[in-house]
């Protein structure tokens, strides 16, 4: 089992950052990054729609 300090050690973060390199080196890995950016965007959207929407009816 790994410890919270091996986890922080520096290996381990270059080693993490080695392989999210590696993962986002290939056209797949940019297609996930670009649909995970897409998705919080369009949920922030929806957020700020509700919210709107709340605000007019608190209005009413």
């Amino acid at each position: 089992m790994r410890t919270l300090a091996s986890i922080e050690s520096e290996d381990g973060w270059e080693a993490f950052i080695r392989g999210m390199h590696a993962a986002f080196a290939t056209d797949v890995g940019e297609l996930i990054a670009i649909g995970v950016v897409a998705l919080f965007l369009a949920l922030f959207a929806i957020n700020m729609k509700v919210a709107r929407r709340l605000e007019q009816r608190e209005q009413r």
